[in-house]
């Protein structure tokens, strides 16, 4: 669900003035210069990052959809799919899934491009993205359509294109999140998911994207809260094993490493509040990252782990970490361009035929759980069009041309073997000839409706494995 938050769009000249500041403040506010007139508690405040400022600390920066909260803070948002994630008025680029469909890797770089303009237009440095999980599980309640797909290389090279259109377009890239939320049917959010995996195993599927977009020189790593148990049996964002041992060590990554939000189920339900934190950053975390938290967490849990550190971790290690935030490279690029189209080429680009291409007369049947006049209309530029409900599709079972639609929540009914499946929501579940759009966009509902009456060809590729009833192949 968006938060609904106005829009702050900046005019050329203040986005100018604006980004350059916001720079400035940045290199000054983490320069060994300026840190050194710092005490140990202000220094360890420069490594949390929060959803608002905490009166009376100098916290290193905001996860935050309001630029009037900023002042000398790195800003960072969750934007995966654009900052329609959390701006309600602006249109909501397509998920990740819906790209892993994609083969032309140049518009997947447009995307990350687009994702920095929207971000830099409001000050906002990172959008905490590319995803790169490898969603090998279907029932993975919190990955999901956020995924590129369930082949450890294609989403590798989708992670890539994202992350080379990001850094072009002038934010930091944050790859998540290692080593792998894929396959667990758990939401870390609520509880913490626990993946048996051997580590050759997590070696060739859930690290390989990883390691590809280290080798590439991402700029930071978000870490989640799992328990692998073959590596550690502390949850990874706790973990020396995983940050410190495998990503710095054998994985090679030297840029800065960024918790998940502390405050999640995941590592709440088992750890005391004020102790997480100092155990993340003894562990190897650069930043503390915190989301979505209560007020009791920021009133009284977050100064106590403020106050924990600066007793308990020596200021070697808490330099240590505030030097490598202050390494992250200077972003200050020309803005991208704005591509109107962008977002009608790319579900253009993602409709994927599953079956034997076929050929609708003038006359459809369109059965629907529940009435959607847009896809109706939609078809109707093409064919005349009467609908019917689930319940009624046994009336319609011998129409020549028949087309189911199935949405995000739908359980797709028992159809004729004939009819046409129009998929706007995973495809894990699907058997038969379908064309699959991925989301419950109008977008896509247009392109799926132009490619079943051959306007546009279908040139999607499956990212995922239809499991219940056997398609294994990316057709």
């Amino acid at each position: 669900m968006k938060s609904k938050i106005s829009s702050h769009k900046l005019s050329p000249f203040a986005f100018i003035i604006t980004n350059y500041l916001t720079i400035v403040k940045i290199l000054l506010v983490f320069s060994p210069i300026y840190l050194s007139a710092l005490t140990k508690e202000e220094k360890v405040e420069k490594l949390f990052i929060l959803p608002k400022p905490l009166e009376s600390r100098q916290i290193g920066g905001l996860i935050s959809a309001d630029l009037q909260a900023v002042d000398n803070q790195l800003l960072v948002m969750d934007a995966e799919w654009g900052v329609g994630m959390r701006y309600e008025e602006v249109e909501d680029l397509p998920r990740n899934l819906t790209l892993g469909a994609i083969e032309d890797m140049e518009l997947l770089e447009a995307f990350g491009q687009e994702v920095a303009r929207q971000c830099r237009q409001r000050g906002i440095q990172s959008a905490l993205a590319p995803v790169v999980d490898v969603n090998n599980n279907p029932l993975n309640p919190v990955i999901g359509i956020r995924s590129f797909g369930d082949d450890p290389h294609e989403v590798a090279k989708r992670g890539l294109a994202v992350m080379r259109g990001m850094s072009q377009g002038g934010i930091w890239s944050c790859v998540k999140h290692f080593p792998g939320h894929g396959d667990t049917h758990v939401d870390s959010h609520l509880f913490l998911p626990i993946i048996e995996k051997s580590v050759e195993e997590m070696r060739s599927l859930e690290w390989v994207p990883f390691q590809a977009l280290i080798d590439a020189g991402v700029d930071m790593v978000m870490v989640g809260h799992m328990l692998f148990p073959a590596l550690d049996d502390l949850p990874s964002s706790l973990s020396w094993n995983v940050m410190t041992k495998l990503l710095r060590e054998e994985l090679g990554f030297e840029g800065v490493v960024i918790t998940d939000s502390l405050s999640m189920g995941a590592l709440s339900s088992f750890y005391a509040p004020d102790e997480i934190a100092e155990r993340a950053l003894l562990a190897g975390a650069d930043i503390l990252l915190y989301n979505g938290c209560s007020d009791e967490w920021l009133g009284r849990w977050i100064p106590k782990a403020i106050e924990r550190i600066a007793s308990n971790v020596a200021e070697e290690i808490i330099d240590d970490r505030l030097a490598r935030v202050e390494r992250l490279p200077s972003k200050g690029k020309a803005l991208p361009k704005e591509d109107s189209l962008l977002r009608k080429k790319l579900y253009q680009a993602a409709v994927t035929r599953v079956g034997q291409e076929r050929v609708l007369s003038n006359e459809i049947a369109l059965v629907q759980k529940e009435p959607d006049p847009v896809f109706a209309d939609l078809l109707r530029r093409y064919a005349k069009v009467t609908c019917f409900s689930f319940e009624e599709i046994d009336l319609v079972s011998e129409h020549a041309d028949l087309i189911v639609q199935v949405g995000p929540e739908d359980s797709i009914p028992k159809s004729p073997s004939h009819a046409i499946l129009a998929v706007f929501t995973a495809p894990y579940w699907i058997s038969g000839d379908a064309m699959v759009g991925y989301e419950d966009a109008y977008l896509a509902k247009e392109a799926v409706a132009d490619a079943l009456f051959g306007k546009i060809p279908a040139l999607g590729k499956l990212p995922i494995r239809v499991y219940e009833y056997g398609y294994e192949s990316r057709e």
